[in-house]
């Protein structure tokens, strides 16, 4: 005879029957999501594996496009730098009082101020390169962020206007001086250019130097630009198949 009491045994049988019913009810539950999955996977395009490819290879390509460009901007900031110092140290330093920014007699007063705009303009690339070099050394071998170190030079790019403005006038003057055989400064000048760290450039291809790198800057942003804007818009179509469009 049993000890246990019926109402033991009623509780028993109905938990019994609940497990067994939760079981049945989980048995199908996990028969039919491999179904569902599966038709989910269906709903997708075959081509869209091949587009998704196709897209991946073309952002591959402009990043390779990125990475070349970033590479030459740093190269020739660097040229660049080696050029304006070649300047400085045969035509700037020589004409001052030494260890001082005061000019010795017989420098005309343009030429003068534009020598010192020059020499600020060659400080601040010489900034901005060590900036862009030690950019390019932290995030090797991939560059992600570029523009972050140039955006704080960019108010003090006012440096150019001056010099811009007053570069023709002062160039043309040189050139008179330098036909002068009465100017010292003249001879100066023309003996200077003719040395062997000039590498054939003369005073005024050095003085126009910075005008034709200004110039390039807006080749290589534009470029960067329509590349971020290519590889948004790639993105986005690699998307669209997923969501059935």
């Amino acid at each position: 005879m049993s000890d246990r009491c019926p109402f033991e045994k009623h509780a028993e049988n109905t938990e019994c029957g609940a497990a067994s019913r939760c079981s049945s009810a989980l048995s199908i539950y996990h028969d039919q999501l491999p179904q569902e999955q599966d038709n989910r996977h269906e709903e997708i395009p075959p081509s869209a594996h091949r587009i998704t490819g196709a897209v991946r290879e073309e952002c591959e390509d402009l990043e390779a496009k990125r990475q070349e460009l970033i590479r030459e901007l740093c190269q020739t900031e660097e040229t660049f730098v080696k050029r304006l110092d070649v300047f400085v140290q045969l035509f700037i330093l020589p004409l001052r009082v030494q260890n001082s920014k005061v000019w010795i007699s017989g420098v005309p007063s343009e030429v003068a101020r534009l020598f010192d705009w020059l020499e600020d303009i060659m400080n601040l690339h010489s900034q901005m390169l060590s900036a862009l070099q030690a950019t390019r050394t932290a995030q090797y071998p991939l560059v992600e962020r570029i523009a972050e170190p140039i955006r704080a030079f960019i108010p003090r790019f006012e440096v150019y206007q001056p010099y811009l403005v007053r570069l023709a006038d002062v160039v043309s003057l040189i050139e008179q001086l330098v036909q002068d055989e009465k100017s010292d400064f003249g001879e100066f000048v023309d003996i200077q250019q003719g040395a062997p760290e000039c590498d054939d450039w003369s005073f005024q291809m050095f003085l126009n130097e910075p005008v034709g790198r200004l110039a390039k800057y807006p080749d290589f942003f534009s470029v960067s630009v329509l590349s971020l804007y290519d590889m948004t818009r790639l993105m986005i179509m690699s998307l669209l198949p997923f969501r059935g469009c």
